[in-house]
């Protein structure tokens, strides 16, 4: 695992070797114009928006149509055509008319999703994805004119382990977390996706119950450009080969869900996350597919019997209930037995409040952001609209801490946080709106400075003084795992660059961290943010202020190697996963990740500057170091029998063993502020707090560390020899992380 860590606004606690990583975590997906996104570990939260429900008049823009026509390649109208939009959770098909019209209705515009139309026998078919995944600008503009084409075809073979024909097997194509189409295999295992020609397919995959899951993953638009390296378990996009798929078993995960008062709960969606199978290139995200969710019986049980036996760590649930929040995200470990799993619900609490405007008028139609974060997994994110009153009303997931932002036009409210505990009445929220600092500028590209045009750029606000350690003790929500984490939920802007690179948003007194990242990949310009000495901003009483952005085309060179066994540099050593790191800070991000062929060979792009690349084997029993300087394009790395070490793992001020607890380790790197432990991986103690760490390479000092929103070190090893090597007892602080510095920065 790599931890990238800025050190440079943070107290770092030396003694301890702790480091804050509240103020350091990744920018996540865009979504709409203003999106809420709450990071945590692997979780994403997006805007999702709701209707004010107080009672009198409805919100603005409170229904959403998109209109359009089919036609043929020969410019005549399709009639009896399907078009079909496809969203998370959701799928609306509809016939087009004699002249080939449609028209699509919903009370909101949809925030992802595709819309797809096909002739009755899906031989022809037509996919539309709006850009920048505006479904609003979609319907406000002229309709859309789809064009049938002649569909593409992938034929598929579903076996099992002993590699027999699978019947009755789902077998489907996916495109962004969606399935886009979906067959039954036959007696023989087979089955045909037929799909349009100009759909960048994600996956194809097949699941039985039962029987099993198997998936192939596709390269993307990025994966073979400057930023992503080559991926070979990866098939090549527009393959149209015929695909094997295997289901080699499957382990069976119960779920049984309660209330707070251990009744069963029926009705509730249960869905796998994701997956992850070995030498497939990539995660299989099934979580908005209803291929693979359940709803709960009336005994509270859901039951998914297709788990894959070799899947990599543990299988995460979404689970989606409009009166229950999930306080923590359920797993499953397939490598263990299948006993149930029971996951108690809290009921969801009413918040309510209003939105004025600075004169005390209502501030009708305003949207209200709301932002949280407990001390389990998932957080929390959505956003609602007000009514002509002002007032809005929405249901929030108990124990956790909030933060609340509204805006109405170029008005914006300052941040307002609450705690919400289980059992609670939430006191009614007031916001009011107050016109906000214009933040403006340029973004501009290589020494002509061209525009970069049409991207996004996250206005993050860096919290600082409103920290939850400011509410009072007796009002903080209960922590019983003593989960070391930092509550700082936080609404996330999105500013976007118009033709000529122009860009502004209206922003309320704070600080504020801009970064510049195309999520293009096909655009090789600002991959990275720019950096925080000239991209935090300090907003107190300006009314105008004015940053601008500029890019390089970045130089990117070829490099090919091959891994091979330190005893005999004539044997290449296959499957072994490479990683490349450099010190260089203007290329820091520029991160290198190949996998070596059968002959132990590989290939692709890198940065003009030194790496450190390391090699190791599948099973991490191979591993080894070379050094490259910028101007180097064919490298051997030899690798040789790594060294393992054994510990156990307990609390520092007790001495009790910490059971069930992850474990990172990596080599210690630095770049000037900048820290992270690449190379490594991770492990978890057992019942007793025992633990394995393995892969490690002789002759280099590996770090141990527990990542659980702050980043505290416990442990070095540095073996000189394949051996195993016994460390004793290490020790975890379970406390608070260290708060961050007053400014950023510093």
């Amino acid at each position: 695992m790599t931890c990238l860590r800025d050190e440079g606004p943070l107290k770092i606690e030396r003694t301890d070797r702790r480091f804050a990583r509240g103020q350091s975590r990744a920018l996540a997906r865009v979504g709409v114009a203003f999106a809420i996104i709450v990071t945590a570990g692997l979780s994403s939260v997006f805007a999702q928006t709701t209707r004010a429900s107080t009672s009198g008049s409805s919100a603005p823009g409170d229904h959403w149509e998109l209109r359009g026509a089919v036609f043929s390649e020969a410019a005549t109208p399709v009639v009896g055509a399907h078009v079909t939009l496809r969203t998370y959770r959701l799928s609306k098909t509809v016939e087009t008319a004699v002249d080939g019209s449609f028209s699509l209705e919903l009370p909101n515009a949809p925030a992802s999703g595709f819309l797809l139309a096909a002739d009755s026998d899906g031989r022809r078919q037509a996919i539309y994805r709006p850009q920048e995944g505006d479904w609003q600008r979609s319907a406000d503009s002229r309709p859309l004119r789809l064009v049938l084409k002649k569909a593409d075809e992938t034929p598929v073979t579903v076996v099992d382990g002993m590699g027999q024909p699978v019947a009755g097997a789902v077998v489907a194509a996916c495109i962004g977390f969606f399935d886009i189409s979906k067959e039954t295999s036959d007696a023989a295992g087979r089955a045909v996706l037929r799909f349009p020609a100009d759909a960048d397919l994600q996956s194809v995959f097949a699941v039985k119950p039962g029987v099993g899951l198997d998936y192939f993953a596709f390269a993307q638009s990025g994966d073979s450009t400057d930023s992503t390296p080559r991926n070979r378990y990866r098939l090549r996009r527009g393959d149209r080969r015929p695909i094997e798929l295997v289901l080699n078993g499957a382990k069976t995960a119960k779920l049984r869900f309660t209330d707070a008062n251990y009744q069963p709960l029926a009705g509730v969606r249960v869905a796998p996350w994701f997956f992850q199978k070995p030498k497939k290139g990539t995660d299989l995200h099934t979580g908005g597919m209803e291929i693979f969710a359940q709803t709960t019986d009336a005994k509270g049980m859901a039951t998914f019997d297709f788990i894959p036996p070799d899947n990599r760590g543990l299988v995460r649930f979404v689970v989606s209930s409009e009166e229950y929040a999930v306080p923590d995200r359920p797993v499953f470990n397939p490598h263990e037995g299948s006993k149930a799993i029971s996951v108690v619900l809290l009921r969801r609490e009413p918040l309510r409040g209003r939105v004025a405007l600075a004169d005390g008028k209502p501030g009708a139609g305003a949207d209200v952001f709301v932002a949280g974060e407990g001390y389990g997994e998932p957080d929390f994110g959505r956003q609602t609209i007000c009514d002509a009153r002002g007032q809005f009303e929405l249901r929030v997931d108990p124990n956790m801490f909030y933060v609340l932002v509204a805006t109405l036009g170029h008005d914006i409210s300052p941040r307002l946080t609450q705690v919400v505990r289980a059992g609670e009445a939430i006191p009614p929220v007031n916001l009011v709106v107050q016109p906000g600092t214009r933040v403006h500028g340029r973004w501009t590209r290589d020494a002509d400075r061209r525009p970069v045009a049409r991207q996004s750029l996250p206005l993050n606000e860096w919290v600082i003084n409103d920290d939850y350690r400011a509410v009072p003790e007796e009002r903080r929500i209960a922590n019983p795992n003593n989960v070391r984490k930092m509550l700082l939920p936080k609404v996330l802007r999105w500013a976007k660059t118009d033709d000529q690179g122009r860009y502004e948003i209206y922003v309320a007194p704070g600080t504020y961290y801009l970064a510049a990242n195309v999520f293009d990949s096909a655009v090789p310009y600002a991959t990275v943010p720019i950096g925080r000495k000239n991209s935090v901003i300090e907003i107190t009483d300006q009314r105008d202020f004015e940053i601008d952005f500029h890019s390089n085309r970045r130089d990117m060179r070829e490099i090919s190697g091959r891994v091979v066994l330190k005893a005999d540099p004539t044997h290449g050593v296959p499957d072994a996963s490479i990683q490349g790191f450099t010190a260089d800070e203007k290329y820091a991000t520029d991160q290198l990740s190949f996998v070596s062929d059968a002959k132990g060979d590989f290939a692709g792009r890198r940065s003009p500057c030194e790496f450190l690349l390391h090699a190791v084997n599948e099973d991490r029993s191979l591993s080894g170091f070379v050094r490259v300087t910028a101007d180097v394009s064919k490298v051997a790395i030899p690798v040789s029998p790594t060294a393992s070490a054994h510990g156990r793992l307990v609390d520092r001020s007790t001495g009790k063993p910490l059971a069930n607890r992850v474990i990172h380790f990596g080599i210690p790197w630095k770049w000037q502020k900048y820290s992270s432990w690449p190379f490594g991986g991770e492990t978890r103690t057992d019942a007793h707090g025992e633990f394995i760490v393995k892969g490690l390479t002789p002759d280099r000092k590996w770090e141990l560390f527990v990542d659980e929103e702050f980043t505290e070190v416990i442990g070095l090893v540095a073996p000189q020899s394949p051996e195993r090597i016994e460390l004793g007892d290490l020790k975890m602080s379970e406390s608070e992380p260290p708060a961050p510095n007053s400014k950023p920065g510093r």
